[in-house]
């Protein structure tokens, strides 16, 4: 399964920070497109675009799509060791679940999945920094990228679309770059987002104990 990338052709300094940051896997750049209006539509038309390309060419099911912007929460050696045990995991269980993601915001957690690998069922979690789709999630992303007027940014909708079928690894992989600017979002908005990419991180830690006390 690679590592297939969104990155705007001028963010050279965003391409060298994924190929350190993931070393030693398939990693495969995507040119990202842009939008008149701009943000998270220009965002959300890459999602699409590749999608498109990886259900033409990849039977397998299973696409994972990072944004430039993806940083570790943990070590590299730690993310060499646990996700190929993730993948092994989502292949095995494919149907019952819509969309993986390495690292959420805003979070709402239903269950403990599994252990080993740990994976915790979601009914709500936004940001695509990390998103292995399944086909049902993949063909969401296509057609609200479609539509020509849209009522929510792309993360919401697919979130709503895939209630209780999200899974999130525990603890999560990833998180969004800090101190860089976003290319989709301003400073206000990047800081709230940061702060809550550390609210799920306690949310889950809460959770997994009580689930545990239990």
């Amino acid at each position: 399964m690679n590592l297939n990338v969104i990155n705007l052709a001028h963010r050279t300094d965003r391409w060298f920070h994924i190929c350190v940051t993931f070393i030693g896997h398939p990693v495969v750049r995507f040119n990202a497109l842009t939008h008149p209006t701009g943000g998270w539509v220009g965002c959300m038309q890459s999602h699409a675009a590749l999608l498109k390309q990886l259900m033409r060419d990849d039977d397998t099911g299973m696409y994972t799509v990072l944004e430039d912007d993806c940083a570790l929460l943990c070590s590299r050696e730690e993310f060499d060791s646990r996700w190929p045990k993730y993948k092994a995991y989502l292949t095995a269980h494919q149907g019952e679940w819509d969309f993986f993601s390495g690292g959420g915001a805003y979070i709402i957690p239903n269950r403990i999945v599994c252990r080993d690998p740990f994976i915790i069922e979601c009914d709500w979690s936004v940001c695509l920094q990390f998103v292995t789709y399944t086909r049902r999630s993949a063909k969401t992303m296509i057609d609200y990228a479609a539509q020509t007027e849209w009522d929510t940014a792309c993360d919401n909708n697919l979130a709503r679309n895939h209630r209780g079928k999200i899974w999130l690894p525990y603890p999560m992989l990833c998180t969004q770059l800090e101190n860089n600017a976003s290319d989709i979002a301003s400073t206000d908005q990047q800081e709230i987002l940061w702060a809550e990419f550390k609210k799920a991180v306690e949310t889950l830690d809460k959770f997994v104990k009580e689930q545990t006390n239990d």
